[in-house]
């Protein structure tokens, strides 16, 4: 018995199609149905279907990104959709998709039009369509700019409120939408500039804001703020845009008022171990500080600590939003963790990824594995031509197929751990501390891509590279 075509159904439509076009996912299904229904050859292995996502958001299509799984995992001969647009628009991007159908030997079909990729003319035919659109798609996005550029030289709004910072809105004046002051945030930003202006401090102002107004603003959303150019009226190079806070004058000092307040940390400051490490509350980086300390020999001793970046700028502020973890954890302490336990945290590592084997499959068993469906692509047409009875194939299939299943069973790929074994080979301890802060950085940095912490500052779980 013939081997029968196994078909993925995919659907997609966008917010914006369904409003212009009336794409609706029904009507794509109730196509693509009558189409396997036309097409006995084949069945369907699964119907693919991502609802209100534009063309060109691969990550947020799915559905898509599940079907491709299915096809390297060799699920699936074709892909049937109604309309190339529902595929794709952008030629980049459908090449990138391209390249994994046909690694893995799978063709598409556009029921509703006379595109397809199973022979040289198909391919060719598709790669002029989509040149096409890409072109009129640019040139659909110059003028949209050249639309926008028009709306903000005459003062129209061209983002809704939510867009904004605080102190504006959108609002309908004569017919026009405009940028002007929110009256229920109005007298608080003339205060909070006023603030910025005295004190040139961006913490300060913060704390002052959220205190008196009872707010919970975010420091980096402020600092965001006071440097938006609307708050002299000025957007996109229109000076006379919307209503102004202050002059263009007052606005360019407030900068560089606040930039010389700025503490701008010195890089004399070596943190071993930097951006390793997270915090096991609220999963922000911990980032470097020191305190200076006298001793007999010198005036000037540093000692190294990690806290919680959230906390760190958040205290500065009365939000809810900061994180509650402020226990610092000291470099001296890690190092000597670290370096005493190296040994066991190498081993431990390299046992859990040599349990844990992954899944994706080594490039030579997939040219095996492209072979053997070269082969099946072959049998198929001396079974078209009659070259080969329907017994002999069925038998020749079966073999074949029994040696892509094996393949699929037999795909592993171990994690290299040859670096660390080398490593534990020779002896850490003696070396590190014999070298400078710097190349003990460097060591760490080479060596261990994060260092899992938890509440008590015990090491959890050491990942390495």
């Amino acid at each position: 018995m013939r081997k029968k075509i196994r078909v993925a159904q995919y659907e997609r439509v966008s917010h914006e199609d369904q409003k212009k076009f009336g794409s609706s996912i029904a009507a794509q299904r109730q196509h693509l149905n009558k189409f396997l229904d036309e097409h006995p050859e084949m069945v369907l292995i699964d119907e693919y279907c991502d609802e209100g996502i534009s063309a060109d958001k691969l990550n947020k299509r799915t559905e898509l990104q599940r079907m491709l799984k299915d096809i390297e995992e060799g699920k699936i001969d074709l892909v049937i959709f109604t309309k190339l647009d529902r595929w794709f628009r952008s030629v980049a991007k459908y090449y990138k998709i391209q390249e994994i159908l046909e690694a893995n030997n799978v063709a598409w079909q556009a029921v509703l039009e006379d595109y397809e990729t199973v022979t040289a003319n198909g391919k060719f035919k598709v790669n002029i369509m989509l040149s096409v659109a890409q072109q009129e798609r640019d040139r659909d996005s110059e003028r949209i700019k050249d639309v926008f550029a028009y709306k903000v030289s005459q003062g129209e709004a061209i983002v809704p409120s939510s867009s904004l910072h605080f102190p504006f809105i959108v609002k309908e004046i004569d017919g026009v939408k405009r940028v002007v002051h929110n009256p229920e945030t109005e007298a608080m930003t003339y205060d909070w500039i006023e603030h910025l202006k005295t004190y040139n401090s961006q913490s300060r102002a913060a704390a002052y804001i959220n205190e008196k107004y009872n707010k919970d603003f975010d420091y980096n959303s402020l600092v965001k703020t006071s440097k938006d150019t609307l708050l002299y009226g000025c957007y996109r190079g229109n000076e006379n845009y919307c209503e102004p806070y202050m002059t263009k004058e007052e606005f360019m000092q407030l900068q560089e008022n606040l930039k010389k307040n700025i503490r701008v940390k010195k890089n004399n400051h070596v943190y071993i171990f930097s951006s390793k490490m997270k915090c096991p509350r609220c999963g922000q980086s911990l980032v470097g500080g020191w305190t200076m300390y006298k001793t007999k020999e010198s005036d000037k001793n540093y000692s190294y600590y990690y806290k919680c970046n959230f906390a760190h700028h958040k205290r500065k502020i009365k939000s809810a939003k900061a994180c509650s973890y402020t226990r610092a954890i000291g470099e001296n302490y890690l190092e000597q963790k670290m370096i005493t336990n190296l040994k066991k945290y190498i081993i431990d590592f390299i046992s859990e990824k040599e349990a844990n084997v992954k899944k994706d499959v080594p490039k030579n068993t997939k040219n095996i594995k492209r072979k053997l469906q070269d082969e099946i692509e072959r049998l198929n047409k001396m079974y078209q031509k009659g070259r080969i009875n329907e017994e002999d194939y069925d038998a020749e299939y079966d073999r074949i197929e029994k040696k892509i299943n094996a393949l699929e069973e037999e795909k592993k790929e171990s994690y290299d751990s040859t670096k660390l074994e080398e490593l534990l080979k020779t002896d850490v301890i003696e070396q590190y501390y014999n070298s400078d802060r710097l190349t003990r950085q460097g060591f760490w940095n080479t060596l261990v891509k994060e260092i899992e912490i938890d509440e008590n500052k015990e090491i959890v779980r050491v990942d390495f590279f």
